[in-house]
């Protein structure tokens, strides 16, 4: 599975996107590369627009900077950016402009490298950090847990030929019985329920210790946020 299908399935993406309802709205798929996700969109209902800032076999619409969209305001009911903002010079001015192009109510969905080796990025992000550049830009970000297999993530720029299938799905095993242990350790030592949401792991947002365990060392944090309701009809999209 390359591409689009990986992000697509990896980070659970039709999990957070909003249930399409009686009309067709208009996803932003920023920094869309060859498209991969756009048949995905097309499925959930959406209408998708590919935004790029080159042409990468003819996935793209648009060719535009994600600093400066040539976007309405307040025209997109939902943006997706699948590990595009850790290689932006300027994010903060990113986020401020997919704030701008989305309709009230609408909604930010994404993923950022955290511990992903260096792959011509600028800004690898904590799940706070891309928490508070949404939230200066003023989106409210209600989902975070981290994605991949820390052990692939380690593993596979060291060793050629292990981006086969079966050492990622070998070495993400690994990964699920070591957190889930953990889990099972904290439990045990805190008498905790590890899947209780807390405060006290991120402020603004209440997180399981399982979650915010995965989130320290997740290659990829995925989030989903959303602008502010403020206008009439800006209600269409409804969570699954």
């Amino acid at each position: 599975m390359r591409g689009g299908g990986y992000h697509w399935h990896e980070y659970s993406i039709a999990e957070l996107l909003p249930t399409a309802g009686y009309h067709e709205p208009l996803a932003l798929l920023l920094g869309c590369g060859d498209g991969g996700e756009m048949p995905y969109l097309a499925e959930a209902g959406y209408r998708a627009l590919g935004l790029d800032v080159r042409i990468v076999s003819g996935g793209a619409d648009v060719l535009a900077d994600a600093h400066a969209l040539p976007l309405a305001g307040s025209s997109i009911d939902v943006a997706l950016s699948m590990q595009v903002f850790e290689h932006l010079h300027a994010p903060w001015i990113a986020a401020a402009e997919v704030a701008r192009v989305l309709r009230p109510g609408g909604w930010f969905i994404g993923s950022v490298a955290f511990l992903k080796h260096y792959h011509k990025s600028y800004f690898h992000m904590t799940h706070d950090g891309i928490a508070r550049l949404l939230l200066d830009a003023g989106l409210h970000t209600d989902r975070l847990f981290g994605a991949e297999s820390l052990a692939f993530g380690f593993v596979s720029p060291l060793i050629p030929g292990v981006a086969l299938r079966p050492a990622r799905r070998l070495l993400g095993t690994f990964d699920r019985v070591v957190f889930a242990g953990r889990s099972l350790a904290w439990r045990l030592i805190r008498r905790q329920d590890p899947d209780e949401l807390s405060t006290r792991y991120h402020q603004d947002l209440p997180l399981s210790f399982r979650t915010f365990d995965k989130l320290r060392y997740a290659p990829t944090v995925v989030f989903r946020a959303r602008k502010p309701s403020g206008s009439a009809g800006s209600g269409k999209l409804t969570l699954r």
